[in-house]
């Protein structure tokens, strides 16, 4: 996830000039990141705020083994049957690795 380090509502109206010329980068950097380390096919990006006054994105890499009709917004509604808890430890080491790098 890609977090603000501090609280604000959307982008649209709180996101400084700093943090949206960073954003792009991050992003970026980001999601080659998790394409390289899952050998993702698309990595979606999606965002939040709507509970609280915080901004928050999920990247959410879809792979060639997610069946075409769990792909979009799928993946997030049977997310459940996707989990995969030791898995994703794996896979955070290994982008937090290419990230060093």
């Amino acid at each position: 996830m890609v977090i603000l380090r501090r609280h604000a509502p959307p982008l649209t109206s709180e996101l400084t000039a700093e943090e949206a010329r960073a954003l792009g980068p991050t992003l970026k950097r980001m999601c080659a990141a998790i394409e390289q380390v899952v050998a993702a096919e698309r990595v979606y990006n999606v965002q939040w705020g709507e509970f609280i006054p915080h901004w928050t994105m999920l990247l959410a890499a879809r792979t060639a083994d997610i069946p075409p009709e769990q792909r979009h917004v799928e993946m997030i509604a049977n997310r459940a049957s996707l989990v995969d808890a030791e898995g994703a430890a794996r896979v955070a080491d290994g982008i937090r690795k290419e990230l060093a790098s």
